[in-house]
This record gives structure tokens, sequence and C-alpha cells, in this order.
């Protein structure tokens, strides 16, 4: 019609930006895509060239291993066992415990002692494992999980299980700390005290609270036990599929 231009392909081009729009700083979604319609290789380009360079550089990663021990918690109904004893656990809900014991777990301590075992001195030491390992809880179990990853899948097997064995070694001593004392200080009332008539009864008494002391040490001993040693470490990296997607 007359007044009316033709383009190639009978497509109107984009209206241009008016000047009180471009003065004001209004931007359409026409304009975004006029924009990216004259950016497309580039876009295109860093489309494509993202993902292969995180796949590269997720191919010259070092390979990366995990492996795991499980402690079992256990709950003794120690007031049952020995009689009129107040067992502090009882009334504790197990979930919430599970949960304090995997903390616990994480105590510098215990990690100190696992690499002085593993043979290690340096000053790094515990730091280094205390940041490639980690304890969780089972759900619905009074299960624990250690885990250490690294390079050296031999390496953190023997880290995993040195772990776990130096918490139940740590708990132990947590748990009789008191008990031992107590029995100290019996033992020790005891053979200072004359065994005379006078005495029998008090003799007695201090025996029979021996006897008891003594069960419970045996007990509260044992309340974490290692049930599943790492045999083997599973290759956990490097992934380059899930790093491309």
């Amino acid at each position: 019609m007359p007044g009316e231009s033709w383009h190639p392909g009978g497509v109107e081009p984009p209206a241009p930006i008016r000047d009180d729009e471009a003065r004001d700083g209004v931007t359409t979604l026409r304009d975004f895509l006029r924009i990216a319609w004259r950016r497309k290789v580039i876009l295109i380009i860093c489309v494509m060239v993202t993902p292969l360079a995180a796949g590269f550089v997720s191919m010259r990663k070092p390979d990366t291993f995990e492996a795991s021990a499980k402690v079992l918690l256990k709950r003794t109904d120690i007031a049952s066992i020995v009689g009129k004893i107040d067992d502090p656990t009882r009334a504790t809900d197990p979930e919430r415990d599970s949960l304090t014991q995997a903390i616990v777990a994480r105590d510098p301590k215990i990690l100190s002692a696992t690499a002085k075992e593993l043979g290690r001195t340096d000053p790094d030491a515990t730091g280094d494992l205390l940041g490639r390992s980690d304890v969780v809880t089972e759900d619905g179990t009074d299960i624990l999980r250690f885990v250490v990853s690294g390079e050296d899948p031999e390496a953190i097997v023997d880290e995993v299980n040195a772990y776990a064995d130096q918490y139940t070694q740590y708990r132990s001593q947590l748990d009789t700390r008191e008990i031992k004392q107590t029995l100290d200080d019996a033992n020790g009332q005891l053979k200072s005290l004359p065994d005379t008539d006078a005495n029998r009864g008090i003799r007695e008494s201090l025996q029979a609270q021996r006897d008891q002391l003594t069960t419970m040490l045996s007990l509260f001993s044992a309340r974490a036990t290692v049930v599943k040693e790492a045999g083997s470490a599973g290759k956990t990296g490097p992934n380059p599929q899930r790093d491309v997607l």
C-alpha cells in the first residue's frame, strides 16, 4: 500500500525505541530479544564452552574415595541389672542421645588420638582428619556411621576404623570416670578400716557398694561398640557427568 515499506520475508522489523523511552531507561522484552539476537554467537559459545570446561576440569581432578564404619550405641537398663541404681540414660530420648553422641564424636581430642594411633605427628594432622571426616546418625537406629574421605583408599580405611575405635574408648572413659572414682574411694575406705567386730557392719556395706560399682563399671565400659569396620573404600569422584550438568 502507498506509504508502506516492504521487507524481506514480509516481517515487520521491531519498532525503534522512542526517544522518550530511551531517555527514561525503559527497556522492553523486544529490546532484550533484539540484543540477544545480535549477540547470539557469543551466547552459543558460552553455552557450549562452559560445560565442556567444567568437564575438563573435573577429569583432571584426582580420584577421591570414601570409607565408613558403624558403631552401636547400647542402651542397657542398668537399673534392672544392678538394682536400686538410677541409670541417667533411661529417660533420654534415643534419637536425642544419638545426635548428642554424634556431636561428642567430633571432639578434637578423639581426632587427635586417632591421628596419633595412625602414627601422624604433624601439627595439621587433627585438622586434616577433621576436615575429611564426619559422623552421622542412621534414622530409626542406635547406629553412628563414621565416614572418612581422601585420595588414598587404603589409608582412609585405616583412618575410619581407628576413628570409630577411638570414639568407643573415649565414650567408655566419659561413662566410667565417676564410677571409677567412687570405686577407688570405697576400696580406700575398706583398706583403711580395721577388720573388727565393731566395723563389721560398715565393712559389709562398703563391700556391697564396691560390688555394685564393679558391676556398673563393667556395664558402662561397653556402651558403644564397633559393629562394622570398613573393609574397603568406594570411589566418589571425580564425576564429570555430574559436574557438567
